[in-house]
């Protein structure tokens, strides 16, 4: 951001050069609303993050801007948009906002709220609970013209994308995955993780089953969770965290063909997992640090493993067992909260060994290996492997069709094939575990197996 010229001659600084230039003045709450009807007020730039502000502090807020007492600068970053210029706003957006969805301006008209007023009246205090239309005109006129000092910066994105970091390094402290947003916004890896991530179903299912809460996905950790998952899957086993994801997003080495596949695979992993384990609220495995690993234990039986996820009878014994497992953990944790330890029997070091993974350092490699492998161990033998033969040999074509007195096996149809005409079609299917051998095999016509496949 900033630049320093020398004196060739003396060696001193001649001169200091910053490409983000900014003045200060005010701007009324007027000036603001004109802006936002006009489209020139933009409170959601690609670095900005999400509202954060519970109604208390609206409330406040409001309260102050009627009593006419100072509230703190906002910071815009002026650019030109088709000719017009705009405001992005850096800092103050909760503040603006607030002030928006008092007001009912069209996009918050849903979110309107009162704030508690105070005033005097024949000698005697009162309060009350107003909201915008309850307020009289000279009231609405003096909240309209309430001034708010405001900064405005000139520069480039990247730039005021660092401002944003810097100033909202106080009051409300940005997380981790904030920053990330806003420092690497031309990220392809960034950006899918965001679509992934900001899908109905995977955040629903993040809060329906307690793995984050609502103000988590406020603050964006879902996201940081789907990049986490992503990122892992292209690796192929668990990362550590904290310095992969920004690596990854600094260098910007995960686009291409290779982020589609690692993309495709999480939404197909994550099908898997909920259709495995659609209730995870109901055990102890419902924190991050569990999700990741079961997750990722998933995706290793559909890619590496190639088990068979869909059996329904498999998948309830799989269920049962992660219950168990989890109040199995559960008693040795009581055991230590209570310092009974000397009760740990010695059949129960896997437990006690699960516990550790999840208490502290729940990111390192290490650990997260750990906790897959006993997850592993416990789970994986619910589930059989697929058959690694999918097609038949050319003797097993013709012994088929000679059993089968070359006609279709679906009694509906039973059509004359020739032997260089017809389909074989696994009596129980590959993708539930159905052995590629001459005992699960029946021939078929192309019409009845299509019909099938589709079914």
């Amino acid at each position: 951001m900033i630049r320093i010229l020398y004196d060739p001659y003396s060696k001193n600084i001649s001169e200091i050069l910053s490409s983000v230039n900014f003045d200060t003045d005010n701007k009324t709450v007027q000036e603001l609303i004109d802006h936002y009807e006009r489209g020139r007020l933009n409170l959601n730039p690609a670095f900005q993050r999400e509202s954060v502000w519970k109604e208390i502090q609206r409330r406040r807020l409001i309260k102050s801007i009627y009593e006419n007492v100072p509230i703190p600068s906002i910071f815009l970053y002026e650019r030109e948009h088709n000719g017009n210029v705009v405001y992005d706003v850096i800092d103050g957006k909760q503040r603006i906002e607030s002030i928006f969805m008092f007001m009912g301006l069209k996009g918050f008209r849903g979110k309107r709220f009162y704030f508690t007023r105070t005033y005097e009246k024949d000698d005697e205090t009162f309060i009350d609970y107003p909201n915008w239309k309850e307020l009289t005109f000279k009231e609405k006129s003096k909240i309209r013209a309430y001034p708010i000092q405001t900064t405005t910066i000139k520069g480039s994105q990247s730039e005021i994308a660092d401002v944003f970091v810097r100033i909202n390094s106080t009051g409300s402290k940005l997380k981790l995955q904030e920053i990330r947003k806003a420092n690497y916004l031309t990220s392809d890896f960034l950006k899918e993780s965001v679509r992934i991530a900001n899908k109905k179903r995977f955040k629903d299912f993040l809060t329906k089953n307690k793995i984050l809460g609502p103000d988590q996905i406020t603050r964006q950790k879902h996201i940081e969770l789907a990049s986490e998952l992503i990122l892992s899957i292209h690796y192929g086993g668990p990362i550590n965290k904290k310095r992969a994801i920004d690596d990854t997003m600094r260098q910007d080495t995960l686009k291409g063909q290779q982020l589609k596949s690692a993309s495709k695979k999480f939404e197909q992993t994550f099908s898997a997992l909920v259709s495995l384990f659609p209730t995870l609220k109901e055990t102890r495995f419902r924190g991050v640090a569990d999700f990741y690993s079961i997750f990722l234990l998933a995706w290793r039986w559909k890619y590496v493993d190639k088990l068979v996820l869909n059996d329904r009878k498999r998948k309830k014994l799989a269920q049962a067992y992660l219950l168990a497992l989890g109040n199995n953990i559960d008693v040795v944790k009581d055991k230590q909260k209570n310092f009974q330890t000397s009760k740990i029997e010695e059949g129960e070091s896997t437990f006690v060994n699960y516990l550790r993974t999840v208490m502290s350092s729940t990111d390192e490699i290490n650990q997260r290996k750990e906790r897959e492998k006993i997850l592993d161990s416990v789970l994986s033998d619910c589930f059989e492997k697929k058959d690694p033969f999918r097609t038949f040999s050319k003797e097993q074509r013709r012994i088929i069709w000679y059993q089968s007195n070359g006609r279709c096996s679906n009694r509906r149809c039973k059509k004359k094939l020739t032997i260089n005409n017809f389909h074989i079609d696994h009596i129980k299917s590959h993708s539930k575990g159905g052995k590629t051998t001459l005992r699960n095999a029946q021939i078929m016509c192309a019409k009845c197996n299509l019909e099938k496949s589709n079914n």
